[in-house]
């Protein structure tokens, strides 16, 4: 039985890991792979290793860095230029269409681009519609670093809690 749970153990740690590269490249949804890998493999082992309580650890992680990738874009375009709600409407739209057109790179874009159509709206001003959208796109840097940071506490304390019990 012991082939089988180290079998177990080295392909939840493989998963974890392929969900780290998607929390920087979000090809793939990492965070969101990360917790149903462990998910996955606490089911699989009776909900024993890690424990309940420790999984509600790691997925009360993995919520507030998956999040992130809602607040903080909104967060830098309202504070670099004083995006109006209708820009971070229009962001999260844009963000949404692009995500079809160009995966990682389309939702940034889509996204920024949103927001700038929203501010300029707004505002009618160039300048300040700019500097929104720019703080949008350094605040999906900022989540995507959340995220790794994250996923990588995760990876850790998943690893001790297994190897411990």
């Amino acid at each position: 039985m012991l082939f089988f749970e180290s079998l177990g153990f080295g392909i939840a740690i493989l998963f974890i890991l392929i969900g780290l590269i998607g929390t920087v490249l979000p090809i793939l949804p990492g965070t969101l792979l990360i917790a149903f890998t462990i998910l996955g493999y606490s089911f699989f082992n009776g909900w024993q290793s890690p424990s309940v309580l420790q999984l509600i650890l790691l997925m009360t992680i993995l919520v507030i860095a998956g999040a992130s990738n809602w607040w903080l874009p909104a967060m830098g375009a309202k504070s670099a230029g004083g995006a109006p709600k209708r820009a971070i409407l229009y962001g999260t739209i844009g963000g949404i269409i692009g995500l079809f057109f160009g995966l990682f790179i389309g939702t940034i874009i889509g996204y920024a681009l949103g927001v700038l159509l929203g501010c300029y709206q707004k505002y009618r001003d160039l300048d300040r519609a700019l500097k929104a959208s720019l703080g949008s796109v350094a605040g999906q840097g900022a989540a995507a670093l959340v995220e790794l940071g994250a996923g990588i506490l995760v990876f850790i304390l998943f690893t001790v809690f297994v190897l411990n019990s």
